[in-house]
């Protein structure tokens, strides 16, 4: 135990940096300077041994910290192992806790006894301001009574200020009346002056629409009107063409009936030469696919193996996964083999 980065030495406990350690070899020193802990005892009323024990609480809250920042570590080591992480973290945590737990137990300790001290202390200076105040009270009674007279005096000049200040009073507010609906009709003028404004910018536009929409519809009645003519010579001159044609296309369709008939004797030919063709073209196609599909699952593969193995997952492992993704065992994830390299 002597080899690890916390150590006892007399009735303190030493925690040095904590990487390499597990929290497993804390917690057995720990347990041991609790015992420790629950024997020290200080005279927390004597200003000399009310600080010690308010410095060796301060240490022990300082033991939580490299503690809960191993924790942390170990939690970020178990990531990188899929099968181990939930267990691992959920361990780690339950241990930092007992940890950290014991560290407060005894903090407890010795903070019981400061916290009475200090409230004994407290309720003493209560007391004292108490005396104080009273001591106060009395000699404002006296002060008072001194000034009484000098303040019947004020009293007096106060009032005529008073009077004074509400003629004053009442003279401003008149003079604020005035202002008042001054500005009340200046912004009733400015309002109505605003609104005819309004007004005249609204019959404006709505003018200038309803020309607009008579213009568009005028255009929109000769554009029609135009495109009626237009389509009507369409269909006579079309129905002329049609009369012309129909005489040539009778003689045009016994031609290509017999050639019809021609040609779908030789199409027969050729169509069951090209079955044939077909047939074995895609015999050979098929044996060439399956060999590049082969040889392209191989390739995604090894593309997905390098990049988790540097990311520091395990070889083994991380062909273990492949296959089970390439079977459809994990869940929500499938292998997409048409993917091509950038």
């Amino acid at each position: 135990m002597e080899a690890l980065p916390v150590i006892i030495e007399g009735k303190q406990l030493i925690v040095k940096e904590l990487s390499g350690v597990t929290l497993e070899q804390v917690k057995p020193v720990l347990e041991k300077f609790k015992l420790i802990n629950a024997s020290m005892v200080f005279d927390v009323r004597s200003p000399e041994g009310n600080k010690e024990a308010r410095s060796h609480v301060f240490k022990l809250r300082k033991i939580k910290k490299p503690i809960e920042d191993r924790a942390e570590a170990l939690n970020a080591g178990f990531k990188a192992d899929i099968a181990k992480a939930k267990k691992g973290m959920e361990g780690t945590v339950e241990l930092k806790k007992a940890l950290v737990g014991t560290v407060d137990e005894m903090i407890a300790v010795h903070t019981k006894s400061i916290d009475a001290v200090e409230a004994e202390l407290a309720e003493a200076n209560r007391l004292k301001n108490l005396q104080i105040e009273i001591e106060q009270a009395h000699q404002i009674a006296l002060d008072m009574n001194a000034m009484l007279n000098q303040q019947r005096e004020l009293e007096r000049q106060a009032a005529e200020q008073a009077m004074i200040a509400k003629e004053l009073a009442d003279k401003q507010a008149e003079l604020d009346r005035i202002e008042r609906e001054r500005k009340v009709a200046e912004e009733a003028a400015e309002n109505a002056r605003l609104q005819e404004r309004a007004r005249a910018e609204a019959s404006r536009l709505a003018a200038e629409d309803r020309e607009r929409k008579a213009k568009e519809a005028s255009e929109r009645t000769v554009r029609e009107a135009r495109e009626r003519e237009q389509k009507a010579d369409a269909q006579a001159a079309q129905a002329l063409k049609d009369q012309e044609t129909k005489a040539e296309l009778e003689r045009l369709e016994a031609e290509a009936r017999h050639q019809r008939e021609l040609e779908a004797e030789r199409q027969r030919v050729k169509d069951e030469e090209d079955r044939k063709a077909k047939e074995d073209a895609e015999r050979l196609v098929e044996a060439e696919r399956a060999a590049n599909d082969l040889e392209n699952i191989k390739r995604v593969n090894r593309a997905i193996l390098a990049v988790m193995v540097g990311i520091g997952i395990d070889a083994e492992l991380a062909k273990d996964f492949i296959l089970m993704a390439k079977a459809g065992d994990i869940p929500a994830m499938s292998i997409d083999y048409q993917w091509q390299a950038a």
